[in-house]
């Protein structure tokens, strides 16, 4: 992804964290990341690629192509 659809997409799943509740250990424990590594794609800090964005999207209760649609009508 490029870096502005990057920082979108981000945003839409730091949205929804927020709003869900799961802190980024709950998140970490559940998908194959490490804590640091979902807070700095949370935070736009670093690039996702498509295994967690599908890991992240599952533990939010987010559809992974819709996150990627919204963000990029976003732009």
């Amino acid at each position: 992804m490029d870096d502005e659809l990057t920082l979108a997409v981000a945003k839409i799943l730091k949205d929804k964290q927020s709003d869900a509740g799961p802190s980024y250990t709950e998140i970490a424990e559940r998908t194959s990341l490490s804590r640091p590594t979902v807070e700095r794609i949370l935070n736009g800090r670093r690039d996702i690629n498509m295994r967690y964005l599908h890991e992240l999207c599952a533990v939010l209760g987010l559809d992974p192509a819709q996150v990627v649609a919204d963000a990029e009508n976003a732009l």
